[in-house]
């Protein structure tokens, strides 16, 4: 209202409320409610980062306590669930639509979700000769291994 920001009486009850309560809600909407498609524009429905969100939560687990590269876990994603693209990885025939792929994961998932939730630690590495976007080496943050338990 009159471009201003301003609280209902649910968000005031919300915030009165436990911490840890208000995080799995916030969590458990931006996972199952919230389109993702909103955090990138890509034609596939807002499915890439959303769909596999927990086994890239596995994934980070995993790897994360050392750096790597964002593409290193859309590549993993990408061969546990778009067999299509996977194949064209594997050929050699990558081109754009991959490229896209990593793009979208890298801003969906790492810099909009696990960013956000402070789950991950993003290092930005600028390298315009080789891309004209950062190159981004994640590791796992503390707060997540508090969270998450293998």
């Amino acid at each position: 209202r009159n471009n201003a920001l301003s609280l209902t009486k649910n968000g005031e009850k919300l915030l009165e409320g436990p911490q840890d309560i208000r995080f799995i809600q916030i969590f458990n909407y931006l996972t199952y409610r919230f389109h993702w498609g909103n955090f990138y524009h890509l034609q596939d429905e807002g499915k890439c980062g959303q769909f596999g969100w927990a086994y890239s939560l596995v994934l980070l687990s995993k790897y994360g306590a050392k750096p790597q590269k964002s593409e290193f876990y859309s590549l993993k994603l990408i061969r546990a669930f778009e067999e299509e693209l996977w194949d064209a990885h594997q050929k050699g025939k990558e081109g754009e639509v991959i490229h896209e792929y990593h793009h979208a994961y890298e801003v969906r998932f790492f810099e909009y979700f696990a960013d956000w939730f402070g789950l991950v630690n993003i290092e930005r590495n600028r390298d315009y000769i080789i891309s004209y976007f950062d190159q981004l080496s994640i590791t796992k943050s503390e707060l997540f291994d508090q969270l998450f338990s293998a």
